[in-house]
Parts: C-alpha cells; structure tokens; sequence
C-alpha cells in the first residue's frame, strides 16, 4: 500500500513539473516567436513560416505576459520589441511571400498595419524583399 501512494505521488508530482515547464513569461519589452518542433501535418514544404499547423517556425508572437504552450511540442524564442517612433520611418523585411518583379526594388504599400498580421500578410500575396511603413 506504501508503495501505491508513493507511485502515485511520483505521477502527480511529474505532472505537475511538465504542467509547470509549460508556462512561459515574455517580458513586456519583448516577443515570443514560437517555433512548433514536431506536428501531425508535417514540415513545411516551401516558405519559412508554418500557416496550416505545420511544425515550424508559427505566424503569431506572443506578446507581452504569461502563456502557456506544450513544452515537449514548443520553443519559443524571446527577441526584442522593435518599436518605430512617430515621424519615422522603418522598413519590414519580409523573409517568406512572393518575389519582387525583376525592376522593383520596394514591395507595393500595403493596408494599415497588414504587415503586423503575418497571417494576412501572407494571404494576401506579400512580397519578400520589404515594404517602407510611415
């Protein structure tokens, strides 16, 4: 009977150590790029970002907080948050989408803060090389 309530107190015990690596804090000045290490629906077969739940690196961040994600299936990387102070200008280099035409050097203007949303960005046919935000 001992060894019973110690098996299950070992069980109970890895649980919550595996519920508690799953909790992540992104500082407010920061963002949490999350990359999905294994998936049911494979790699990505062309791009850098994983849109349909491939493993890869995933379209949304995470902003600042405490979240919670697998941490067997999930890395999240913490880089800085980039801000562009008011009456300048910054330029977005896209690293996934379309390629430019052969005599362009900057991508069309796009929507309001479409390039915030990479989802959308990406669904929209967004070009690599970069767009110039006011």
């Amino acid at each position: 009977m001992l060894w019973g309530m110690w098996f299950v107190l070992g069980v109970l015990g890895t649980v919550v150590v595996t519920l508690l690596c799953g909790v992540r804090y992104i500082p407010i000045d920061r963002v949490g790029i999350v990359e999905k290490r294994f998936s049911l629906r494979g790699s990505l077969s062309h791009g850098v970002i994983a849109r349909s739940g491939e493993a890869g690196f995933q379209p949304d961040v995470l902003r600042g907080g405490i979240h919670f994600l697998w941490p067997i299936q999930y890395a999240v990387h913490r880089v800085p948050l980039v801000t562009i102070p008011q009456g300048r200008i910054g330029y977005v280099f896209a690293r996934d989408g379309l390629p430019l035409p052969a005599a362009q050097t900057l991508a069309r203007a796009l929507p309001e803060c479409l390039f915030q949303d990479a989802q959308a960005f990406l669904a929209s046919s967004g070009w690599k090389p970069g767009i110039a935000v006011e």
